[in-house]
């Protein structure tokens, strides 16, 4: 229990670093296009596979986390709800931000649609979605992982 306990930790803790990351120095608002679109290229590229599978393995280990406390009604609720955020935060990405991302990544300053900047508005409106989901997650998780459980008389 304890390594899961760990890892569940390890794993939403590396997934809310990047994703604060991202929020705090990638805000495209703070950028030129022409500074925004080969960092925002770049870190696609260097995420777009690595990040979800990270989710993936969080969630799989919140799950667990939820078969290990049946028996114990409020660490058992937090870690659904934990489960549930991330589970948001996963389809956020896939279903919202990567097919964005899927379009930015065939951008250059020729080929720029007209309309690019409501994209990168929702883009960046979805990444702060994904970011506060995997943030309370996270929070949750830390809360339950080290706090004292609950004690049930059989």
């Amino acid at each position: 229990m304890q390594l899961i306990r760990y890892f569940n930790i390890l794993l939403t803790g590396i997934i809310s670093g990047i994703l604060i990351g991202i929020w705090i120095g990638l805000n495209p608002s703070d950028f030129s296009f022409a500074a925004y679109l080969p960092i925002q290229q770049k870190l696609i590229s260097d995420l777009y596979n690595f990040l979800p599978w990270l989710q993936v393995s969080a969630l799989i280990l919140c799950i667990i986390s939820v078969l290990q406390h049946k028996k114990q009604r409020l660490v058992f609720i937090g870690f659904i709800v934990a489960s549930i955020l991330l589970a948001c935060s996963l389809l956020i990405a896939q279903f919202a931000v990567h097919p964005l991302h899927d379009q930015m990544m065939n951008w250059t300053a020729g080929t720029l649609p007209a309309q690019w900047e409501p994209i990168v508005r929702e883009s960046w409106q979805y990444q702060q979605w994904q970011t506060m989901a995997v943030l309370l997650a996270f929070s949750i998780i830390v809360w339950y992982s080290l706090s004292e459980p609950e004690i049930e008389s059989e």
